[in-house]
């Protein structure tokens, strides 16, 4: 008979109340692991990353607590101020004004209009959708009859 591995979750399933401590000090373990490589203040973190301890520390904007530990939730610099820990993102946006150009996904398409979703502007991803309208006056080549357009027909 092949003896089971005590680091296999099904095995530590298998093995009763020993299984179930080993399994678990393999969760803290992991979790320890994971506390100790802390982005430091003034570097880049991503979403996940632990960016502190709730022991020393409390959460800010931009993170939260999980367990012992605090976790980045947006993408940007790790700052430390008076005991809290916050992920600060610069420039998260572009600004969207006249000229730039930008991806969008259709979401709604009517008569005379159609709502979008701009996912990218000026060559950077939006971190959430952008609402925008396109009239149907906006689709046509100049000196055309908007009237004369229906975007439902001409889309579907």
């Amino acid at each position: 008979s092949v003896s089971p591995r005590p680091h296999c979750a099904a095995s530590a399933r298998a093995g009763g109340d020993r299984g179930d401590a080993t399994a678990q000090s393999h969760r803290e373990t992991a979790m320890k692991r994971k506390a100790s490589n802390v982005v430091a203040p003034g570097a880049p973190a991503a979403p996940g990353d632990v960016v502190g301890s709730s022991e020393t520390h409390r959460a800010g904007e931009g993170t939260y607590a999980d367990g012992d530990a605090i976790r980045c939730s947006l993408l940007g610099t790790v700052v430390v101020e008076d005991g809290v820990v916050s992920t600060v993102a610069k420039n998260r946006r572009p600004a969207i004004e006249v000229g730039t150009i930008v991806i969008g996904e259709v979401t709604r398409v009517q008569q005379t209009h159609a709502q979008l979703d701009v996912v990218a502007a000026s060559d950077r991803v939006l971190d959430w959708p952008a609402k925008a309208t396109l009239r149907r006056e906006d689709c046509l080549p100049a000196g055309k009859d908007p009237s004369l357009l229906n975007l439902v027909a001409e889309l579907a």
